[in-house]
């Protein structure tokens, strides 16, 4: 399930009943969704866990700078209150 799966009964593909019938059916599948994606955070795959702390050490710089720049505003700003 993709959270774009919980905006699927916005769109008018069917009927409002369908699509709520729908929706519900992808909620009823989220209590094995969250306790297979907790099993996957105590025991990750070894391939995954390398290709995101990949991934996250290769963040843009941009954005890194970006988010320092905000950090500064947001503590200047609480220490202003």
């Amino acid at each position: 399930m993709h959270g774009r799966d919980l905006f699927a009964a916005e769109k008018e593909y069917d009927t409002p009943r369908k699509r709520a019938l729908a929706a519900t059916a992808r909620l009823t599948q989220m209590p094995a969704l969250l306790k297979q994606g907790l099993t996957n955070l105590r025991n990750p795959v070894k391939l995954y866990a390398q290709l995101a702390i990949q991934s996250a050490r290769s963040i843009d710089p941009l954005l890194n700078k970006s988010l320092m720049a905000l950090d500064a505003v947001l503590r200047l700003t609480s220490a202003m209150t």
